[in-house]
């Protein structure tokens, strides 16, 4: 990069302008707290929101799922903890309709004249424009609309190689190849992300709320849960609601 020619030009109209006018293109900047400092016009119409300023100052906790704005403090962690970018991380966040859109996501450090972090800067290219990169996971799709559908009943794994019209080996082998999880493993994360949204949404009992799951009793439900979260359900809730 030849930084002469640049340090004598405002790019400040020029980066809002080349964002807003990107619909493909999720684009937002934080501050070192996780505050937004910049959304750009697409990012705000997702949300249903129409002035930056209602976005400005907020965290993700704001505007997505406990447990979804928890996958994205992790990530923005990692960002200022190591001051390095993270690239073409895969992203599958689920829309109003009950399906999955996915998204191709990469954060930067930001960094004063002096070098000092600052905060980041985040770009989430949606799949419709870049489908052949994520087509494999597209090809999913299916499996995980059926988990979500099915969540609270024992889903065998036979079930969702018959959706690919795959055997059970085959199948097993090609979601793992994808995911890099096997399929079970999966599933149980599913229900632990459901689960999370309901002991924070609703007073029910761990009990209920294991049940509805798909889980058939509370300490196999904690069990999977400290193993995922790292934490108890119980004290999850609380950490939530203090």
């Amino acid at each position: 990069m030849n930084l002469d020619f640049f340090q004598d030009l405002s790019l400040d109209n020029f980066i809002q302008s080349f964002f807003d006018q990107s619909e493909d293109l999720f684009a937002f900047a934080k501050d070192c707290d996780f505050r937004f400092t910049m959304v750009n016009r697409p990012l705000l119409k997702s949300l249903n929101l129409s002035s930056e300023s209602e976005v400005l100052g907020k965290t993700d906790y704001d505007f997505f799922s406990p447990g979804q704005a928890d996958l994205f403090r992790l990530e923005d962690r990692e960002v200022f903890n190591t001051e390095k970018m993270v690239l073409n991380r895969t992203w599958g966040i689920a829309n109003p309709k009950g399906g999955m859109n996915w998204y191709i996501s990469s954060k930067y450090p930001l960094r004063n004249k002096s070098g000092e972090l600052k905060g980041l800067i985040g770009i989430m290219r949606n799949s419709s424009k870049v489908g052949s990169y994520l087509e494999p996971y597209a090809e999913l799709s299916p499996i995980f609309n059926f988990i979500r559908s099915n969540i609270a009943r024992q889903i065998e794994v036979d079930e969702l190689a018959k959706i690919m019209c795959l055997s059970l080996s085959q199948f097993e082998r090609k979601f793992k190849k994808m995911m890099a999880i096997t399929p079970l493993k999966f599933i149980n994360k599913m229900r632990i992300d459901y689960a999370c949204e309901r002991l924070i949404k609703s007073h029910d009992t761990l009990s209920n709320i294991a049940f509805d799951c798909g889980f058939f009793d509370h300490s196999h439900f904690s069990k999977i849960f400290k193993r995922i979260k790292g934490m108890n359900p119980s004290d999850y809730r609380k950490k939530y609601h203090d």
